[in-house]
């Protein structure tokens, strides 16, 4: 499996953790809940207050918290893509060096099928 692909993969497991950790800390929070939510802090503040009796103070604390945890996901998540881009790079760089001449006949031959089509294309004449 390529870098890449196992980045995103732990992205959306790490997504998925967040959520259910979310599910299993407030289980009266409803889906609509969840989905109306998103990344506000103040929404789900509210949404706390009201299903589970809290303080404006201590559902604003709680929120906070939580989004902190989902920040830090996503900064992680963000760090992990940037690496696995960075080194697809490196390594798309190497194959090109270790194999230069090949590269180059590689894009000679795309190039010359490219203007081959572009060139084959039919010529529409004008009646004037």
């Amino acid at each position: 499996m390529s870098t890449i692909r196992k980045t995103a993969s732990m992205t959306e497991k790490s997504v998925d953790r967040i959520k259910a950790e979310a599910r299993a800390r407030w289980d009266k929070l409803t889906d609509e809940d969840f989905d109306s939510i998103k990344t506000s802090v103040a929404e789900l503040a509210t949404r706390l207050q009201a299903r589970y009796g809290l303080t404006a103070e201590e559902a604003k604390k709680q929120a906070d918290e939580f989004m902190a945890t989902v920040n830090e996901a996503a900064s992680d998540a963000y760090d992990r893509a940037v690496a696995a881009l960075d080194d697809a790079a490196h390594r798309v760089d190497q194959v090109v060096k270790d194999n230069a001449w090949a590269t180059v006949g590689g894009a000679l031959l795309l190039g010359g099928i490219i203007g081959y089509l572009m060139g084959s294309e039919p010529h529409h004449r004008s009646r004037w």
